[in-house]
């Protein structure tokens, strides 16, 4: 009995050491993005996250975009409202992908479309508390597509005082707690068209 209540203990410890851990190593301020890819993924979850992707493909920091994850009830007027700062005729530069449902179909559909389009280098927009997981599973799906990050900051997520609000202790929580199950998991298949 002894012997599993420390057990138990340590590895409480260590899930919350780990937890503050992966918190702490957030990033904290966005991305500069003054390199040049050869493309740009949004990874749906928030307008905020759409409206930097569109405003990196105004500037010129890659020639297209996937959005990845787009509700079916969604165009393109909708999508290009959300930055009514950027140009309509950057709709003719970007994909809608209506077929992922989470962030392992996130990864799959955007390694179908970055080797449909020969990419090799990538922008990756989500959230910042969302960018290791999305890291880690379009690495699997990616291999040797170099990602450079473009982390959005949701103003409802308190990153930096995140234990003054439950709700974003719950939300960071619950992400950290998907990160471990994603780096204790296999990938989820082999790339499209490999055999």
């Amino acid at each position: 009995m002894v012997r599993t209540l420390t057990v138990a203990l340590i590895l409480l410890i260590g899930l919350g050491g780990g937890f503050i851990l992966f918190v702490e190593t957030l990033p904290r301020t966005p991305d500069k993005a003054t390199q040049r890819a050869d493309a740009i993924v949004v990874l749906t979850g928030g307008a905020a996250r759409v409206a930097a992707g569109l405003r990196l493909l105004a500037a010129g920091r890659a020639e297209t975009l996937l959005i990845s994850g787009v509700h079916r009830d969604t165009d393109m007027p909708d999508i290009l409202a959300l930055a009514p700062d950027v140009p309509e005729s950057l709709g003719e530069r970007i994909t809608l992908d209506r077929d992922a449902a989470d962030t392992v179909g996130n990864a799959r559909e955007t390694a179908a479309w970055a080797e449909a389009h020969a990419v090799e280098s990538l922008y990756v927009v989500t959230a910042a508390y969302h960018m290791p997981r999305s890291l880690l599973q379009l690495e699997r799906a990616l291999p040797g597509v170099e990602l450079l990050p473009h982390p959005v900051f949701p103003e409802r997520v308190e990153q930096r005082s995140w234990w003054s609000s439950s709700t974003s202790a719950s939300l960071l929580l619950g992400e950290y707690l998907k990160y471990l199950f994603t780096l204790a998991t296999s990938p989820f298949g082999a790339r499209p068209g490999s055999s």
